[in-house]
């Protein structure tokens, strides 16, 4: 992740900010955002499985 040390990170939704840990990044053309905070801010789960790699959203949980 890279921290912004200097300004605090937010994302925007309908309902205000969302703040991020980290900096939204693009690499080889895809923006890469801190997916946890933006999807928990919406009211949903996300669950990481170590085996496979893969993080797996639930929503309607929170």
């Amino acid at each position: 992740m890279v921290k912004d040390t200097t300004n605090p990170v937010t994302g925007e939704k309908t309902t205000g900010q969302v703040p991020l840990d980290a900096k939204p990044i693009i690499i080889n053309g895809r923006i890469l955002i801190p997916i946890r905070q933006v999807v928990e801010s919406f009211g949903a789960a996300v669950i990481w499985d170590e085996d496979a790699k893969t993080i797996l959203i639930i929503a309607g949980v929170c």
